[in-house]
């Protein structure tokens, strides 16, 4: 997503002006290659796409919004956004992937059991 070039606020694609600062903005066709600002290239971004790399998406969403200046969703957007282009899936956390763990290995137990002739069903 595109960002101001005056105050680095999201901006929508073809809006004339601001909407944070009130800066104008021209759509210049960029050269083939080129990051836009505030993609990829910045080092920022770096930090960020290492952060989503590591599974910590909370921390890259904090770096954004302190970088930024924007709020909560604009930043978890932003963020999901960048894993998107970069093909950075999202980890799976929290008690359902716990669950999904401990049934993957009761289930992978009792299989390797059963072929073992370990139970009579």
């Amino acid at each position: 997503m595109p960002k101001c070039p005056s105050c680095r606020h999201l901006i929508a694609v073809g809006a004339e002006r601001c909407e944070k600062c009130g800066a104008p903005l021209s759509w210049e066709p960029q050269t083939a290659g080129a990051a836009p600002a505030g993609e990829a290239g910045d080092d920022g971004d770096q930090e960020i796409l290492a952060l989503l790399r590591e599974g910590q998406k909370i921390a890259a969403i904090k770096l954004y919004r302190e970088r930024e200046g924007v709020g909560l969703k604009e930043a978890k957007d932003a963020v999901e956004a960048l894993a998107a282009r970069h093909d950075i899936a999202p980890q799976r956390a929290g008690c359902a992937a716990a669950i999904l763990a401990v049934l993957s290995a009761l289930l992978a137990t009792a299989l390797a059991a059963n072929l073992l002739g370990l139970w009579a069903w």
